[in-house]
């Protein structure tokens, strides 16, 4: 089997969010296939971006202006 690798920093760029939220991602174990070597992380080039399980109950979390 013949891996493509990607970088969290690479990641990120792909998905829209900072690269330290894709190494949270990795070390929660939310990206499958990753693998961690030292201190690096390396995630195939296939991964998907995990779903937002922030809470959406239809609420805004300001008040509108009056």
């Amino acid at each position: 089997m013949d891996f493509e690798w990607l970088t969290p920093e690479q990641v990120g760029n792909q998905w829209g969010i900072k690269a330290r939220q894709v190494q949270a991602l990795c070390a929660s174990g939310q990206i499958s296939g990753v693998v961690r070597v030292g201190r690096l992380w390396f995630i195939p080039y296939n991964a998907r971006k995990p779903k937002d399980r922030r809470a959406n109950n239809g609420k805004t979390s300001m008040k509108a202006p009056k």
